[in-house]
């Protein structure tokens, strides 16, 4: 999936440079942790992304792109790759 990793580092570049301030912003709020459960399951929100971020990513990627963002490896290497969008992240570290 190096096509999609490599499009969707484009996105974030893209989005930077056209959305400096609310990516500034956004740096410097704090993140919802959100967790849910259910009998069987626990859920642990991991990553949170600016609004113009998402529908730059989705206008961007194809539909079997998109599936591997969606997945727990795809999120992980999102997260991995850009700190600042994971929730445990801590705005005073930049």
């Amino acid at each position: 999936m190096q096509t999609a990793k490599e499009s969707i580092r484009q996105c974030v570049k893209t989005y930077i440079d056209i959305f400096p301030q609310e990516y500034e912003a956004f740096k410097s709020q704090p993140k919802q942790e959100v967790v849910s459960a259910n009998m069987d399951t626990i859920e642990t929100k991991i990553a949170e992304y600016p609004e113009n971020l998402y529908a730059l990513i989705l206008k961007t990627l194809d539909d079997d792109q998109m599936k591997w963002f969606g997945t727990k490896e795809g999120v992980k290497w999102f997260v991995k790759t850009f700190p600042v969008f994971g929730v445990n992240y801590a705005s005073s570290v930049i």
